[in-house]
């Protein structure tokens, strides 16, 4: 999962568990990889830690593939 950081805006936060961000939430660096179904809610944080904007979450869902997967 990439998620597009605005840096001269401040940094993203977020959490896997479908709870809100905060500035004490890890911070986005890298893609993230979801190994099972996750809610993902991030939130952008000026560097005084003041919430930037509005949160966004979505939840995606691991999904099995039958007859060997994807090539």
């Amino acid at each position: 999962l990439t998620l597009k950081p605005r840096p001269r805006e401040g940094r993203i936060h977020y959490t896997l568990d479908g709870r809100a961000p905060s500035p004490s939430s890890p911070a986005y660096e890298a893609p993230l990889t979801l190994e099972s179904t996750a809610t993902v809610e991030a939130r952008l944080f000026d560097e005084r830690g003041r919430a930037r904007g509005e949160p966004w979450e979505r939840t995606f869902s691991r999904v099995e593939c039958e007859g060997g997967g994807i090539e």
